[in-house]
């Protein structure tokens, strides 16, 4: 079971980074169920990639119930990847019987739990602590949970001169940051290419096509891909 925050606050890292993982572990024979906003959404792409979808509204007593009836399900594994669950949370899921895994950014807290991932690169100068003395932590961009699409990718080399720019902030714009940074990329020489990449929970999105329509270039938006690789 995988217990992920998504949805217009959350955006879709959390999503994204834990479907990669189902579709791992799917490759290797192991059953997954997502538990996860009620967001049509977020669970058209839970659902898209032929994974049973759970929603949940949010509260902790939602969640609770839908997990309580998962490992009575005979679920093994529970992954969190929510900022709203604590450490008293894995504590909990782990009293419960399951194999508990945690996939964060922040360290925020302890972690109770039997596995800590954290792909970013910067998690190994983070200080995780646990009070469980078998609580193992994989750190660093060696355990980045990327999607299928990229696990096979050849190195680029960096090139001397810039000819196109990707803009992209996830599936949320809280802070309505696209339209600055595309009246940011006027700075930049005229035959620079930019493509901007529009998530679902974008809310000021007339802003966004204002900045492309005043751009001195041509700005190319595209609007909630299922891939951002090509």
């Amino acid at each position: 079971l995988l217990w992920v925050d998504a949805g217009p606050q959350a955006g879709l890292g959390h999503l994204q980074r834990c479907l990669a993982l189902a579709i791992a572990l799917r490759e290797a024979g192991v059953s997954c169920r997502v538990l996860t906003s009620k967001d049509a959404a977020v669970q058209r792409r839970v659902t898209a990639l032929g994974f049973e979808a759970h929603g949940i509204d949010g509260a902790a007593s939602d969640v609770a119930r839908a997990v309580e009836a998962a490992l009575r399900d005979e679920v093994e594994v529970v992954v969190v990847d929510s900022y709203r669950a604590g450490a008293d949370d894995l504590e909990a899921l782990r009293a419960a019987g399951a194999f508990v895994v945690a996939v964060d950014d922040l360290a925020s807290h302890p972690f109770p739990c039997h596995l800590v991932v954290n792909g970013g690169a910067h998690a190994e100068e983070l200080r995780y602590t646990s009070p469980s003395a078998d609580t193992a932590c994989l750190l660093g961009p060696r355990y980045a949970l990327l999607r299928p699409e990229l696990w096979d990718v050849p190195p680029r080399a960096a090139r001397t001169v810039l000819r196109h720019l990707l803009v992209t902030l996830g599936g949320a714009d809280a802070y309505n940051l696209m339209p600055k940074l595309l009246r940011g990329a006027e700075i930049l020489a005229a035959d620079v290419g930019v493509t901007a990449v529009v998530g679902p929970f974008f809310e000021r999105r007339r802003e966004i096509t204002r900045a492309t329509e005043v751009s001195r270039r041509t700005v190319r938006l595209v609007s909630d891909p299922t891939s951002v690789r090509d």
